[in-house]
């Protein structure tokens, strides 16, 4: 009896002890038949699902562009980039067209224009409603307040503004200057103090350099000019005048045209002609052959566009050392800012802006305009940019380049002329003609080419305003502070 109620006794206390761990679980705990049944277990449907990134809407940016092949190859280079990379987050796809002036001008009449053109009269295209106001837009605002100086100075019918509105923006220039055969400068003893060829600084030493370097025996030759070429007197003549004297045959202090300026330059010209400076044959001589001639290394001197660079490094390929220097002055008491010219000038077609907006073909316009494609340009020996600053950030510019970088330098004191006063002078001799058959055939004495000049231009002056008599005059008016001088 005992055995029997000790072992009802531990029977009692293990049940208690059992009962006692169950009740430290939670009460709530699922029981077995509770438990999630195969059936019930998640469909594939129901599971979240990672949320899809939306397509981005694509809109085509078309680009018409006209350069030199290897600048094309260039933009064909960095759209390709564009496209892949800021085009897809943005939505954007370059696509370049290569139509001439008359093809997009057609476009533009029977709206078939590319998105971004070449601009070649902002004037007639702002007055037709052709193209955009950049100004009008504060996507362009950041672009135009860093480029304000190219756009006051390059103002006009020729430049990016009209009647007080940017159209356009240049992504290049063009500069003037001497070109020089150091070899035969050395040889001369036209060396600087350290022995290193030294450039004329004004009109009279050019005159006594040609001289000097000048030995018929030899069939050497202080300076070639080419007589032939359409542009000689625009693109040498002129530009020597500008840089020479500070202006052009329009005087900014007086508000008139007045080519007595014109008078030491040409002196200069006919002197060294006189002199027998002049590679011979000028009036049967184009620029390609007068360039091909420097290059052999027997002429000293040659004014030169920065586009020559490119020839007498690759067409041409100079047979010395050579370089380019700033052009001389008239004085030797003052020196000028050197001229520039803006090239490639970029313009909106304005019926693309009402049929795809203004948001992303500025992010493509302000893209090609970018301080880093115009260094990029520089430093591959392409072009030149529009502000020297520009330069003044650039890598190692292209291994070989002889002359590139005295261009570059140049930029530093290189300024546009301000338009001049427009001038209605239908039927009259240009300066160019009355320069070639009178002047330089010495039919006409230069007193009577420049009083000549001042008669026809002031006239159409005249004739111009009272043609056009609606158009604000104003910013054509004297400066007696007008200054071009380097500080």
């Amino acid at each position: 009896m005992k055995k029997l109620v000790a072992l009802i006794l531990s029977l009692v206390m293990v049940l208690s002890l059992a009962a006692c761990g169950e009740s430290t679980k939670p009460t709530d705990a699922p029981k077995e038949t509770d438990a999630p049944k195969a059936t019930d277990a998640p469909k594939e449907t129901d599971a979240p699902k990672e949320t899809e990134a939306q397509p981005v809407e694509m809109t085509e940016i078309t680009f018409n562009c006209t350069d030199g092949t290897a600048v094309k190859d260039f933009w064909r280079e960095k759209i390709e980039e564009f496209n892949n990379t800021t085009g897809k987050e943005k939505g954007i796809t370059i696509v370049m067209t290569e139509y001439d002036q008359a093809g997009w001008e057609a476009g533009l009449e029977n709206g078939t224009a590319p998105d971004i053109i070449n601009v070649a009269n902002v004037a007639g295209y702002a007055e037709k409603g052709w193209i955009i106001a950049l100004s009008d837009y504060a996507e362009f605002d950041e672009m135009l307040a860093k480029n304000n100086l190219v756009v006051e100075e390059v103002s006009g019918k020729s430049g990016s503004s009209w009647q007080g509105k940017v159209y356009r923006i240049g992504i290049g220039s063009q500069l003037f200057g001497l070109a020089y055969n150091k070899d035969m400068f050395v040889a001369a003893g036209l060396v600087d103090e350290n022995g290193e060829a030294k450039p004329p600084k004004t009109l009279e030493e050019l005159r006594e350099y040609a001289k000097i370097l000048t030995d018929e025996s030899k069939k050497q030759f202080g300076i070639v000019y080419p007589g032939k070429w359409g542009s000689w007197f625009g693109y040498e003549i002129e530009r020597l005048v500008y840089d020479a004297t500070g202006r052009s045959g329009y005087d900014w202090t007086t508000g008139q045209y007045d080519y007595s300026n014109y008078i030491p330059v040409l002196e200069t010209i006919l002197g060294m002609d006189d002199d027998g400076s002049v590679y011979p044959g000028v009036d049967g001589l184009d620029n390609d052959p007068a360039r091909a001639r420097f290059a052999e290394g027997n002429i000293g001197m040659k004014l030169c566009v920065s586009w020559d660079v490119g020839v007498w490094n690759d067409q041409f390929p100079a047979k010395f050392d050579w370089g380019v220097a700033k052009m001389p002055s008239a004085s030797e008491d003052e020196s000028y800012l050197t001229t520039i010219n803006y090239t490639y000038f970029r313009g909106i077609n304005a019926q693309s802006v009402e049929e795809k907006g203004i948001e992303k073909i500025a992010i493509v316009y302000n893209y090609l305009v970018s301080d880093e494609n115009q260094r990029e340009l520089y430093e591959r020996g392409l072009q030149l940019p529009i502000r020297s600053e520009i330069i003044e950030t650039a890598g190692e510019i292209k291994e070989g380049l002889v002359g590139w970088d005295d261009f570059g330098a140049l930029l530093e004191v290189a300024v546009a002329l301000p338009t001049a006063h427009p001038t209605t002078t239908t039927g009259q001799v240009t300066a160019k003609e009355s320069f070639l058959t009178g002047v330089w055939s010495r039919q006409m004495s230069i007193e009577d080419w420049v009083a000549q000049r001042n008669a026809i231009m002031n006239q159409g002056m005249i004739d111009y305003k009272a043609a056009n008599p609606d158009v604000d005059y104003s910013r054509f008016a004297a400066d007696p502070n007008f200054d071009r001088t380097i500080k």
